[in-house]
């Protein structure tokens, strides 16, 4: 029984030397749920806000009021980039070719193989947004239709700066190794 506990003891320590606790302050947090829980409107509401910038790294994009949100965002001068899984962007109805045309930064993640590559994972199923460095939109909810009418889904809206810290980083070091779409003539 103390070998049980000692080795219990051992788990629990070493997990909680590597990973870093991630403090959010005094963040304000909204939760919605679906279907039809109010997500889609908060998501439409914090991308009409944005005045700087609007990161978005998403699994499975087809909400077309979403993408036409984040269009008339880049139109007002807000960057907008958004990272999607490398498989998501042959899916019907995907808005990534959507956005392209709209010169919106869209950039496929693919997932590294060969020496020394991390292959512990085999999809990019990221669900958040950053936006203007201060909010963050996170949870199951992807930007799909079923999402906001037919599944059961929870999205976080939060405001912390150092919350959006935290998540912007992870943004970038994605952003670093995805792939610009190949631009036909």
């Amino acid at each position: 029984m103390r070998s049980k506990y000692l080795f219990t003891t051992a788990i629990t320590l070493g997990f909680c030397l590597f990973v870093s606790p991630v403090y959010a302050g005094k963040a304000r947090v909204r939760v919605y749920f679906s279907p039809r829980g109010g997500a889609e409107k908060a998501i439409l509401q914090l991308i009409r806000s944005a005045r700087e910038e609007i990161l978005v790294a998403i699994y499975m994009f087809t909400n077309r009021a979403i993408a036409g949100k984040l269009i008339d965002a880049a139109k007002r001068g807000v960057r907008v980039s958004v990272l999607l899984d490398a498989k998501q962007k042959n899916i019907p109805y995907s808005q990534a070719k959507t956005l392209e045309r709209y010169r919106i930064d869209i950039r496929y993640v693919i997932p590294r193989r060969g020496k020394g590559a991390d292959t512990r994972w085999s999809k990019f199923h990221h669900k958040f947004a950053v936006i203007d460095k201060k909010w963050v939109i996170t949870g199951s909810y992807n930007w799909t239709g079923a999402a906001e009418t037919k599944n059961q889904e929870n999205l976080l809206v939060i405001y912390s700066k150092s919350l959006a810290k935290q998540y912007r980083k992870e943004f970038l070091k994605y952003h670093k190794i995805a792939k610009r779409p190949v631009q036909r003539r």
